[in-house]
């Protein structure tokens, strides 16, 4: 576990928040998550020399900053200044902040065991401190000089920005990009093809000149595949009898490939209706998709048309609403 602190010079408002790990993504993450929770980008930030934005010291208050660092800093448009060696205390009170959250949030150590719960209760807990803290040596509370030190900031993006380290990778045969060591799918029509990727502290986000192609939940699991069977719909379109037994299907839960065997041995319908029932895909959740074709089954509906119905009356009649899967549920579409 890594904990970020973030304090404001003038109100002595803070952000804290906890990653799982020390990487330059996590660090760029908690950066995003601190502008949103102060409504504003600073027009610049003090440093440590952390090893995640510097790679080598100069003279002085100098940095030569690391590339993907550089990058994202030129992205919000801020300014780094770094301390000078052995001269924490130029930080100022961020490194007594870190002390201070310790001893409120985090003595006797606590048992963490959703992150995302963790973070929300820090996120409360800081906003309260607005209203009830004083800033040393003044009557002021800090909410207060918060709100004439956020006229200064700079403001947020307009468009939602996918923050982490950007880089290129080149789809092998498979139509497959390797990063970090495991395997992720793009269309196929990408196949050989190099796409801009963006490593995040969850995702790998895949683009092709400007226009994303592919989104997948990251995994640091060295050789893992990992797919989204509508990136290969093209290829099963022309050979529809290889979806059944390929990769991406056998990452859907088991009720798919249920369905799709079943309505080759019964004869409703053809392969090719199969792979339709899969284009459900493009507006359907697996979830939702999932559970239909189970109910489907029931009905002895193995066409796409009869899958649809289903799905239709799980979005719009009362009824079936309280039907769909809650997350961990055995319709939770797992990568493997």
């Amino acid at each position: 576990m890594c904990l970020h602190c973030y304090q404001l010079i003038y109100s002595n408002d803070i952000f804290v928040y906890v990653s799982e790990s020390e990487r330059q993504e996590a660090l760029f993450y908690s950066h995003k998550l601190a502008f949103e929770y102060f409504d504003g980008i600073a027009q610049k930030v003090r440093y440590d020399n952390l090893s995640q934005a510097v790679k080598r010291i100069l003279r002085g208050k100098l940095r030569e900053e690391s590339d993907h660092f550089r990058t994202f800093r030129e992205l919000y448009g801020f300014e780094a200044e770094f301390c000078e060696r052995g001269k924490g205390w130029q930080k100022r009170d961020v490194e007594g902040l870190v002390g201070y959250v310790r001893r409120n949030c985090f003595s006797p150590v606590p048992t963490i065991r959703d992150l995302e719960e963790c973070n929300r209760e820090l996120s409360e807990w800081c906003k309260s401190l607005r209203a009830k803290r004083k800033v040393y040596g003044t009557g002021e509370l800090v909410g207060e000089r918060y709100e004439e030190e956020r006229r200064c900031f700079r403001a947020l993006p307009l468009k939602e920005i996918d923050v982490g380290i950007h880089a290129i990778a080149k789809a092998n045969h498979y139509s497959l990009i390797s990063v970090e060591g495991a395997f992720y799918s793009v269309p196929t029509r990408y196949a050989y093809h190099q796409v801009d990727i963006v490593i995040t502290i969850k995702e790998v986000i895949a683009s092709y000149k400007g226009e994303e192609i592919a989104r997948h939940q990251r995994t640091d699991q060295k050789g893992r595949q990992i797919f989204d069977p509508l990136h290969y719909l093209s290829v099963y379109t022309e050979k529809p009898y290889t979806a059944i037994n390929s990769k991406p299907i056998r990452q859907l839960p088991a009720i798919f490939r249920k369905f799709f065997e079943c309505a080759y041995h019964k004869g409703y319908g053809t392969a090719r209706e199969c792979i339709k029932v899969l284009e459900l895909l493009r507006s359907y959740s697996v979830e939702e998709l999932g559970i239909a074709i189970e109910m489907a089954m029931s009905y002895e509906q193995y066409d796409v048309e009869g899958v649809k119905q289903v799905l239709i009356q799980l979005r719009h009649s009362s009824p079936w609403r309280g039907l769909w899967p809650q997350p961990n549920s055995k319709y939770e579409y797992r990568n493997t």
